[in-house]
């Protein structure tokens, strides 16, 4: 299961996952245009002790998101049919510099 960590560089903007992890280098992701996998996990970055992670659809923001996590909170979405998306998903810091990692499996 490929991992990385995504960085959210300033609070109170939304970044598209896709996007973020379109960013990184071919040796940090090594599947440059994917769009959907089976498993995604999202997970608060441990060095968070002062912010959290909204994820929300694009109008994310720190009241209405549908998911927040705080250092080392995790999330996992699955669906077999390869399905679950990367970009319907957006990102939301409540600090600058937040960070979140990304584990996923395709099929």
């Amino acid at each position: 299961m490929p991992g990385t960590v995504v960085t959210l560089t300033t609070h109170n903007v939304a970044y598209r996952l896709s996007d973020l992890l379109a960013s990184l280098t071919q040796a940090a992701h090594p599947f440059p245009g994917l769009t959907n996998c089976r498993e995604l996990t999202l997970t608060g970055d441990p060095g968070n002790a002062a912010g959290i992670v909204y994820i929300g659809d694009g109008k994310v923001s720190t009241s209405d998101y549908e998911l927040q996590l705080p250092a080392a909170a995790s999330y996992t979405w699955r669906d077999d049919r390869n399905s679950v998306s990367f970009t319907n998903k957006f990102l939301l810091g409540s600090v600058d510099g937040i960070k979140a990692d990304v584990l996923f499996e395709t099929q």
